[in-house]
């Protein structure tokens, strides 16, 4: 973490790691493609197709063993008024299979 203040205004910046393991998520379907045959034949999860309708597999999710997950945070806070702050935020954490973001503005007022 690297935190700083000055009058009126602060910074704050968070790096952020460790492992994550998520449950197995509901079905999943799948278009069947080359890829996605060579995929299931091929890397030993042909186990995991429960149907296979037309074009289409429907394979079950398990659940993960422990992987890297990291993130970042930063923080801006700018003071307006006596009574009011201006705060600028974003956010980033990946983990097992997407990377979630997000970025806020927003107004604080002090009563």
């Amino acid at each position: 973490r690297y935190l700083q203040h000055w009058e009126g205004y602060s910074l704050r910046l968070d790096l952020l790691g460790g492992l994550h393991r998520a449950s197995g998520r509901a079905d999943r379907q799948y278009e069947v493609t080359e890829e996605v045959e060579k995929v299931v034949y091929t890397e030993g999860v042909a186990n995991t197709v429960t149907e296979e309708k037309e074009g289409v597999y429907v394979m079950e999710d398990e659940d993960s063993s422990w992987e890297l997950a990291w993130g970042f945070n930063a923080t801006y806070e700018r003071a307006l008024t006596q009574y009011s702050d201006l705060i600028i935020e974003g956010t980033v954490t990946a983990l097992r299979d997407y990377i979630d973001h997000s970025f806020l503005i927003y107004f604080r007022l002090h009563f």
